[in-house]
């Protein structure tokens, strides 16, 4: 469902602001990969996933599954490695977040 920033957190944003934030963050990363730093900001992205190597509750194919996302490939699918070992890639509209980990 559409959303918006106010709505989410009742707070105004100065869209000039959030553009020239947004716009030095895409050249950041322009300029890791203009470097060769593909492999850096790859690790910096999975760290920043929401669950990443932590088993956590999943809504796939109509069922609950246990598990860890593991990686992202080159489509942008996720990794994820199942309780039985298996692993399964998945694009993020195939998956619900049930944020219910494992402690």
């Amino acid at each position: 469902n559409p959303t918006s920033l106010k709505i989410e957190t009742n707070l105004d944003f100065i869209i000039n602001d959030c553009l020239i934030e947004l716009l030095d963050c895409i050249r950041k990363r322009e300029i890791m990969l203009i470097e060769g730093k593909a492999e850096e900001l790859n690790d910096k992205y999975k760290l920043n996933l929401l669950y990443y190597n932590v088993w956590a509750k999943y809504y796939y194919k109509n069922e609950y599954i246990w598990a860890r996302i593991l990686d992202v490939n080159e489509f942008g699918y996720l990794i994820l490695e199942k309780r039985d070992n298996r692993k399964i890639e998945v694009e993020l509209k195939e998956i619900k977040f049930c944020h219910q980990i494992e402690e």
